[in-house]
């Protein structure tokens, strides 16, 4: 079954329609469930008050049909609001079926189980760890690899710790293991005394949330680490022995399992001492574990695992295991080592950047895109409905699509006024008609015969830009999976948009080749553009809204609620219409970021500081997936960082350092360039310091150049921003007034 969980907690039944419209379209393409979260006082007063409740769910339910046509949708209680409350609500309630798709009838008493409490329950927990996957799942080189704690062999390794970032996730978990530990203490009557022991000293926290949403009391306890040698088992459980007795019901829960032997040990050691009653709880599993119903199942691309040492494949080509540490799941990671940004990275959006990135809109950062029924944020936004306005860029797009072979009969697009207009444009020059894909045929999976698709050959389906493809992969499955009954006749069809903008190469083929073969057509796909762009698209990574929040934080804190300082915090909350301008924090004074000078590798002298700006974040997301030498601060068991020398050597024009410096990440600089740039900041003796010292302490106060220089040149510089070093302390930036 496939499911789609909304994003926000429903707290009153009037705001069920705006969570169901606050999921993207690309979450419920295909899916034939979506799940919502209901504030714990909401389900009292729904499992209260039947009748009101139903009355109230019926006013919501046309509008959420409009939106998820023929889904199901399912509730289930929000751990943390249940966690929040005085007193706790108690995890008592799994999910529930709210409203039938089929019929659109109310269906609130009907509670969920089996597989479809299992689908529900996964999914939830998977996304717990894929929105942390880059912290919580380690993955090592090509010629490394991890011996686990349980003596296994693998080729990632999950530190479950890492996604425990909030309460709120904490109690995402939470919830389900308390759910799981109701279902259980109905086995356990006449057991005064409950204990819940954890595996690890780094999941109490978890313990703890637990204990509020169980309805008895609930002492809690760990493993001091994970019992992998003689010695330390027999300390485990001989710690095990002493909390578990004649009065006492104890919960062991495991976060991470690979092998399941440390579940399966539990189980088999408490069964030989009848007078123990123990339950064991698997959370993850990484892999189908005989014996082991895990409350969720993760799956890792390109996860391999071998049970020992003598049967490691990975061993036996040469690879080398790193060990895990049993206490503290530590691993050993070599000193970060410092990398060039070689200028051929440069050469990819060169053309394009230079042809139309001078023409104002086309280039845009920290921007919602209008072209979707949920406006999705791009820290990075080229703006190809501002291209189809130039007279050049339409003659250029027609000479590209009037040259595909075979001729298209027809153009097909997806339902935005962008696609729109480039679909009108080619229809005029081709003298083909338009077929429209609405949002509603493409999530159903059907449509209503259309005589042009009917009839059509060659198709050519269209669309603004290519960044994930996803757009252009759903019409591609719609169209494979309704050919005979609305195309078939359908014998090619071109995929094209006007600009590619992927993430990564890797990433771009994998979705080329699934839409160029395997189908009943021939195919192929094509653009007039293409270079990398970050895909930066929540407020964790767009570097506008880290700014924006760290600023708004201190506006707050210092009562400066006017000035330059509030000025910029207005320019980052306009996120319908972006920045073309305001791009970097730039002191009082200084009016705008010079023209790149003399003509330089990454583009030719007079280019604009935005354009410029997008040649180094196209230039450091390429360093990101390079096969030799990526930028990836993560990588085992030798991290790299980009060097100091880029900046201090290489690239020394401070428009260019600007829009580097904006384009990294905050663990991906180098710790020598760190000291470099700390060094430029307060560097009064350089001429262009005015020019990048108020971008160097958004630096700063972003994460990328450690905490503030305590120093009196250190707090000058913040406070000629406006930033009282008083601000700066009652936010933790610094820990001396």
């Amino acid at each position: 079954m496939t499911l789609a969980f909304g994003t926000e907690v429903v707290r009153k039944v009037s705001d069920i329609e705006h969570v169901v419209a606050q999921i993207p379209d690309a979450a419920l393409v295909g899916a034939n469930g979506l799940v919502l979260r209901f504030d714990a006082e909401l389900w009292l007063f729904l499992m209260t008050d039947v009748g009101r409740a139903v009355e109230l769910l019926r006013e919501q339910a046309e509008a959420v049909t409009r939106r998820a046509p023929h889904v199901d949708i399912y509730v289930l209680p929000d751990g943390h609001s249940s966690a929040s409350a005085n007193p706790p609500y108690v995890a008592r309630h799994g999910p529930r079926l709210l409203l039938r798709g089929s019929d659109g009838e109310i269906a609130f008493n009907t509670e969920v189980d089996g597989a479809l409490l299992q689908s529900i329950r996964e999914k939830d927990l998977h996304e717990v760890v894929a929105g942390a996957q880059s912290r919580c799942v380690v993955c090592a080189a090509s010629s490394y690899h991890f011996a686990l704690p349980s003596g296994a062999h693998a080729s990632q390794f999950v530190r479950l710790s890492e996604a425990l970032v909030d309460m709120q996730t904490v109690d995402r978990i939470a919830y389900w293991l308390a759910h799981r530990i109701e279902a259980q203490l109905t086995e356990l009557q006449g057991k005064s005394n409950l204990t819940l022991l954890v595996d690890h000293p780094s999941m109490l926290v978890l313990a703890a949330r637990v204990r509020l949403l169980v309805s008895q009391s609930l002492s809690i306890a760990t493993f001091p680490g994970y019992p992998s040698d003689v010695e330390a088992r027999t300390s485990t459980f001989s710690f095990l022995s002493k909390i578990a007795s004649a009065q006492t019901a104890v919960f062991v829960v495991v976060g991470v399992a690979s092998t399941g032997r440390l579940a399966s040990f539990v189980d088999t050691w408490a069964n030989e001492r009848p007078g123990l009653v123990i339950k064991s709880t698997t959370l993850y599993a990484v892999q189908d574990i005989h014996g082991t119903e895990p409350l969720c199942r993760l799956s890792l691309p390109n996860y391999e695992h071998f049970e020992t040492e003598q049967g490691c494949g990975l061993c036996a080509n040469h690879s080398e295991a790193i060990a895990i540490h049993s206490t503290n799941y530590m691993i050993g990671v070599a000193t970060p080592r410092a990398i060039p940004l070689p200028p051929e990275l440069f050469m990819q959006q060169r053309e394009f950047l230079s042809r139309w990135g001078n023409n104002e809109g086309v280039l845009r950062v920290h921007y919602d895109d209008p072209n979707e029924s949920t406006a999705r944020h791009h820290a990075f936004y080229v703006d190809v409905g501002t291209l189809l306005a130039f007279g050049a860029f339409q003659e250029e797009l027609l000479e590209k699509v009037g040259s595909l072979d075979p001729r298209p009969d027809a153009v097909a697009v997806p339902e935005h006024p962008t696609a729109a207009r480039l679909a009108n444009l080619i229809a005029e020059r081709l003298g083909v008609p338009v077929v429209t894909l609405s949002n509603q045929m493409l999530a159903r999976r059907q449509g209503v015969q259309d005589p042009i698709l009917a009839t059509a050959r060659s198709l050519l389906v269209a669309d603004d830009v290519f960044i994930s493809g996803t757009r252009l992969d759903t019409i591609n499955r719609f169209l494979r999976e309704t050919k005979n009954e609305l195309a078939p006749a359908l014998q090619h069809i071109h995929f094209f948009t006007p600009l590619a903008t992927p993430s990564s190469e890797q990433k771009y083929l994998e979705r080329a080749r699934g839409l160029a073969s395997r189908h009943g057509w021939v195919s192929q796909l094509s653009h007039l553009y293409k270079f990398c762009l970050p895909d930066w698209h929540d407020p964790k990574s767009c570097p506008w809204c880290r700014e924006r929040d760290a600023l708004g934080r201190l506006a707050q804190l210092s009562g400066v609620l006017d000035g330059p300082l509030a000025d910029r915090v207005t320019h980052l909350s306009n996120r319908t219409a972006g920045l073309t301008n305001h791009v970097f924090h730039l002191a009082t004074g200084v009016a705008q970021v010079p023209d790149l000078g003399a003509e330089s590798v990454i583009l030719n002298g007079g280019a604009t500081a935005l354009q410029v700006l997008f040649a180094c974040a196209s230039a450091v997301q390429q360093l990101r997936q390079k096969a030799t030498d990526p930028l990836n601060p993560a990588q085992f068991p030798t991290p790299t960082g980009l060097a100091a020398r880029v900046f201090s050597t290489n690239y020394t024009e401070r428009t260019v350092w600007l829009g580097i410096l904006r384009s990294l990440r905050s663990t991906e600089l180098h710790r020598d360039l760190v000291q470099f740039l700390r060094g430029a900041a307060l560097d009064r003796a350089d001429g262009q310091h005015s020019l990048v010292h108020a971008e160097l302490a958004v630096a700063v106060l972003t994460g990328k150049l450690g905490s503030p220089d305590s120093s009196e040149a250190g707090r000058e510089l913040f406070e000629e921003l406006g930033i009282p070093w008083q601000a700066l302390f009652d936010a933790a930036y610094v820990y001396v007034r």
